[in-house]
């Protein structure tokens, strides 16, 4: 099977710890089907529970942290597909500000607000 949706009943099957193994390491392509970077941990951290977003490092260079959604993604072959632009993904808080609380909260609490969760 070369797609998986996230929601789909594949993943309901796994552990969180399961699914955080398979994510990690992960590249990531935006809507436009351009890698933007790569899965680096998920959120919850703690891998109990059914991950609800992925910590993304976006760029090349000097890669900038980013939560997503993993609502509406799929694993294919080629890493984990994400129906947003770069141009939202950048805009969203950056995954090391702590000034308004937990960052993943955060994030979901952005992401939720946008209309883009």
């Amino acid at each position: 099977m070369s797609e998986t949706d996230l929601a789909g009943s594949v993943w309901g099957m796994l552990g969180g710890g399961d699914v955080r193994r398979i994510l990690l390491d992960l590249d990531v392509l935006d809507a436009d089907g351009e890698e933007i970077g790569y899965v680096v941990d998920t959120w919850p951290l703690d891998g109990g529970g059914e991950p609800e977003l992925v910590l993304v490092a976006v760029g090349v260079k000097f890669p900038q942290s980013r939560y997503l959604p993993l609502r509406d993604a799929e694993v294919l072959d080629d890493g984990l597909h994400v129906p947003y632009t770069l141009f939202e993904i950048e805009e969203a808080p950056a995954a090391d500000d702590k000034r308004w609380g937990d960052p993943g909260g955060v994030a979901r609490a952005y992401w939720d607000a946008h209309g883009l969760d």
